[in-house]
């Protein structure tokens, strides 16, 4: 088996730009700021359809990826609701086609802590959140409704091509 390790970096809006957008306060002008609440606003637009909010619970800390997925017709914003996730990356095809296999060399791993999320790009390769602690944990999911049944392709690494992607770190 051939293992590809990838180290695993805290989120930044610059290493998470091939894949996606970084959603986080930080740094960015509120629309609305008061005594009482502050609100930013279009910190990552979506581009779907119908909405389907969703939720996956990671019960293993287990920190392989023996498989990649993406989604062609939607972008995916994940928010980790009660732990840090690792989300294992890849960059999305220039021009996907239904034999795209994901680019390895464009493979990164982030880490996502509650308070911050990330939108992927329409087409980028990724696997299930992570976690790094080992505790089992939430995260939401958010993408066009209908997205499990007419816009999921899944790549078995491990199982067609003897890969296993680990993030280290």
């Amino acid at each position: 088996m051939d293992t590809r390790s990838v180290r695993v970096q805290p989120a930044t809006a610059e290493n998470v730009k091939p894949y996606g957008t970084l959603i986080s306060s930080g740094g960015a002008t509120p629309a609305f700021d008061s005594p009482v609440f502050t609100f930013w606003n279009d910190l990552s637009l979506g581009e779907m359809d119908a909405v389907s909010f969703g939720m996956v619970l990671t019960k293993s800390g287990d920190m392989t990826a023996p498989m990649l997925e993406r989604h062609l017709k939607t972008t995916e914003t994940l928010v980790p609701m009660e732990a840090d996730i690792v989300l294992v990356l890849a960059a999305p095809s220039a021009r996907p086609s239904p034999d795209d296999w994901p680019d390895l060399d464009t493979l990164a791993a982030v880490r996502l802590s509650p308070g911050t999320a990330i939108t992927l790009k329409k087409g980028t390769w990724h696997y299930v959140p992570l976690i790094p602690d080992g505790t089992p944990a939430r995260t939401l999911v958010v993408f066009r409704k209908g997205t499990p049944a007419d816009d999921l392709e899944v790549r078995p690494l491990q199982e067609e091509r003897g890969i296993v992607i680990r993030a280290e770190g």
